[in-house]
């Protein structure tokens, strides 16, 4: 629609719409609609407007459902479908955190430095008034589905007190 009205004083309208293959009822039909909207279409830019402070509200978390929730709560009546096709034609979602958030749901300071302890895997334990020292190896673990850490005895060695 928007190219027949850019060329239309260049070209008549009937020549453009041949050659774009569209009847010309449809594209006035286009036009009507555009200049007077139906009254569900106004109703919609207000539902926008209720469904965008909510969203915005709750820091941008909350899906279709929390969104329709909270609108029945205010008192306005919608069905949930309504307000997913609103949402979604506005790109706007809800985070998820079932598969986690787009991009994570941490962000890490690109500038921070790991402490120089977490980088080696050996620990060494002091036990009180013992003259020996016990040196663990930090060891990744699989067992049963779950990954954890756990510390493998590495050796003993005489310890300076």
């Amino acid at each position: 629609m928007t190219f027949v009205d850019e060329h239309r004083d260049r070209f008549a309208v009937a020549l453009l719409l041949r050659v774009l293959n569209i009847a010309e009822s449809t594209y006035y039909a286009w036009r009507e609609r555009v200049e007077r909207p139906c009254d569900r279409d106004l109703v919609d830019l207000g539902l926008i407007s209720n469904i965008y402070e909510i969203w915005e509200t709750s820091g941008r978390t909350y899906g279709a459902d929390r969104v329709h929730r909270q609108l029945r709560r205010d008192g306005i009546r919608v069905s949930r479908k309504r307000v997913e096709r609103l949402m979604a034609g506005q790109g706007w979602q809800g985070a998820f955190l079932r598969r986690g958030w787009r991009g994570g749901s941490t962000r890490q300071d690109p500038r921070h430095r790991r402490c120089p302890e977490s980088r080696g895997t050996s620990v060494t334990i002091h036990v009180n008034s013992m003259p020996r020292c016990r040196q663990f190896q930090r060891v990744r673990r699989c067992r049963g589905g779950r990954v954890g850490t756990a510390l493998r005895r590495v050796g003993a060695s005489v310890c300076s007190p």
